[in-house]
């Protein structure tokens, strides 16, 4: 989607780049392997409004969860413009 977006390419090299944004496959992977027993909730957030979507990012969190035989489902999308609710540490 970055790729095919209207971003300008200085700014789609940025965010494909090492120190640019973590993709939807990224940061599945890396969920897989922390999440734990004391895990009690998973927030995605900050998603591009233009280059990705909720559904997106959901669906490969879970097909990465599955690949691995992960269970968990307490999962909360952060929507872009309103406030989400409150968030136990």
């Amino acid at each position: 989607m970055l790729l095919n977006g209207r971003y300008p390419g200085w700014l789609k090299r940025r965010v494909a780049s090492d120190k640019g944004h973590l993709s939807n496959e990224s940061s599945a992977f890396y969920l897989s392997k922390i999440i734990g027993n004391d895990t009690k909730e998973i927030i995605l957030a900050h998603l591009s409004e233009e280059n990705n979507t909720p559904q997106i990012a959901l669906e490969t969190l879970k097909n990465e969860f599955k690949d691995h035989e992960i269970e968990f489902d307490n999962i909360v999308i952060a929507k872009q413009n309103e406030i989400s609710g409150n968030i136990e540490v």
